[in-house]
Order: structure tokens, then sequence, then C-alpha cells
């Protein structure tokens, strides 16, 4: 069994859609949960029509939002997926990612975003080229192999998942559940899965370069924390 965890503010010109692709994309999924952070509009009263669990976080942030969706989870779900509730990722390879957990062992896949549309749509070049940047230093501070190190796709094992003690944090989040991974000496898969524009009248709520700089100095601080030793020579 599989429980969808979907962090989600002000999103209820997408947040039905992602429901429902996820709901026809994997019979494993037998729970999705979403988390409102604190919307104004109606992405509530659209998600619960659409089939999912409502709960509530309070404290605006992608990390408190899915720290809170870990406490909702089902005794028996044995994988947790991550996903954002804008409808950009595409969800047909939850069957794939759940296989690399359930069979190959590993406790962390990431889904590292492919366009399936013009690029200028579908991914900002500011995005883009900070992906790239962090993924890089992600990469070389932390060892790991991880391809799109701020993808929101991810699927991880129940063990995992709930080990995670970090996510007092907003889109550090990612980065928190690298270090993570990082610090457990876990497996790590990387899988494409398709990325696309969204939809119309859904609005990003990553600033390109306030969050940015939050992410970099988040890395930092947790490579000084999980790495002292080479953070400190």
């Amino acid at each position: 069994m599989i429980t969808a965890i979907i962090p989600c503010l002000n999103e209820e010109k997408s947040i039905a859609s992602t429901v429902l692709e996820i709901k026809k994309a994997s019979k494993l999924v037998k729970e999705i949960i979403v988390v409102d952070n604190g919307s104004s509009d109606n992405t509530v009263e659209v998600a619960r029509r659409a089939g999912a669990k409502i709960i509530y976080e309070p404290i605006r942030g992608k990390g408190y939002a899915f720290r809170r969706g870990l406490t909702a989870v089902s005794s028996n779900s044995k994988l947790v997926f991550l996903v954002d509730g804008d409808s950009t990722y595409s969800v047909s390879k939850i069957d794939d990612a759940a296989e690399l957990i359930l069979v190959s062992g590993f406790d962390m896949v990431v889904g590292e975003r492919v366009d399936e549309g013009e690029v200028s749509k579908t991914y900002r070049y500011g995005h883009r080229i900070g992906n790239r940047a962090l993924s890089t230093l992600q990469r070389l501070i932390f060892s790991t192999p991880i391809r799109d190190s701020l993808s929101g796709w991810r699927m991880f094992s129940r063990g995992f998942a709930m080990s995670f003690q970090g996510g007092a944090s907003s889109f550090e989040l990612e980065a928190e559940l690298n270090a993570h991974a990082f610090q457990l000496k876990t497996s790590v898969a990387n899988i494409k899965v398709g990325y696309r524009e969204r939809k119309f009248g859904s609005v990003s709520k990553l600033r390109t370069f306030e969050d940015g700089w939050r992410i970099f100095r988040r890395n930092l601080g947790l490579w000084r924390s999980e790495s002292p030793l080479r953070a400190y020579p």
C-alpha cells in the first residue's frame, strides 16, 4: 500500500487533476492525503470532492506540511509518495518507483524532471539554472547520486519517511531529504518523470532568487552539521 502526501497552498485549479491522475496511475495507492497549508481559495473543497483525505497545517511552508502529512499515514502503508499539488509532475511512474523500493531495495526514489512541453513555458529559465547549480552543489557536498536535487517527486520506504526528523522549513524540504539520505547512508535511485506547464490560473509559489538563496544556505548548514570533518578540515 502507498500513501500519497500532497502539500498544498491555493491550488484549486490543479489539485483535482493531481489527485485523479494518481488514482488512475496506480492501484497501489490506497490513501491520498492533501495537507492544506492555509489556502484562501477552494483547494480543500475541490480536493475533497476528488476523493482526497484533508488535513491541515497552519504553519506556512512545504516542509511543515509534509511533516504534518507523515503523522496521518496509515499503519499498513509500506511506501510514502510525495508530490506537489500543481499537476506539473507526471505520476505515471509511481509503480516503477515502488518496485525500485520493494524489489530492488532502494529507500528513496527521486523523479528527475523531463520536459513534456516547451521548455520556456514548463520550467522557467531561472529555476532551471538554479536547480542545476544547487544539484551540482548537493552532489559535491553530500556525495549522493541525485540528479535533480530540488525535485518534488519522491517515493520513500516507510522506514526512511518515518525516520525523517526535519521539515521545519519551506522549499528547503528537498535539501533536507537529500541530507537525510546521506546521513543514513541509504540507497537512492533516480527515475525520469514528465514535467509540464502549470494549468491556466495556477501560480508558482517559488521565488527564484529568495528561495534559491535560502536553499543554498540550508545546504551549507546541513553540510556543516552532517559532515563536519569535511566542512571544517
